[in-house]
């Protein structure tokens, strides 16, 4: 999950909100058939009427049908959330909080691994901290109808 997010530099909810019929219906991607994308319905800008798209690059997909087959095909309903947090022994839905304390405790291992001062600490980044940062690097190298696109978004609503 943390993976999915940071490589599309996708918002929290659009990997919390995923069901296991988003994922199962999933499409390979026309600019590489050994990645797949999903539509994500319930996402924050659902309301300008288009699906997230997550592309699931080919060993990530790889990965995440595995933990489907194992995991998914004895706890889970299709419209059940594909990555449920676990409260008193039943999935729940997870929330931004939850995914973000994930992500800083991996990414806290990584840095002090790495022990460079260059990497961010742990309690320091956040999935919209990476948004922030792709978005910045996509901002400075194309046009906002580009970088619109890849944060999934509508131009004209958001960037002009």
């Amino acid at each position: 999950m943390v993976c999915a997010g940071l490589t599309n530099a996708r918002q929290t909810g659009d990997l919390c909100n995923m069901t296991l019929q988003e994922f199962e219906n999933h499409r390979p991607s026309r600019a590489n058939p050994n990645d797949h994308i999903v539509h994500v319905r319930d996402h924050k800008t659902a309301k300008a009427g288009k699906h997230c798209k997550v592309n699931f690059y080919s060993r990530l997909f790889d990965l995440t049908w595995r933990y489907v087959h194992i995991f998914g095909e004895q706890f889970l309903q299709p419209a059940d959330l594909l990555f449920p947090q676990i409260h008193h022994g039943k999935p729940c839905r997870m929330t931004t909080s939850a995914f973000d304390k994930v992500l800083k405790r991996l990414w806290g291992r990584f840095a002090e691994a790495e022990g460079s001062n260059d990497i961010p600490p742990g309690n320091a980044v956040s999935l919209t901290y990476f948004r922030h940062v792709f978005v910045s690097a996509v901002h400075s190298s194309s046009t906002r109808d580009a970088m619109a696109d890849t944060a999934a978004h509508v131009s004209q609503s958001h960037y002009c």
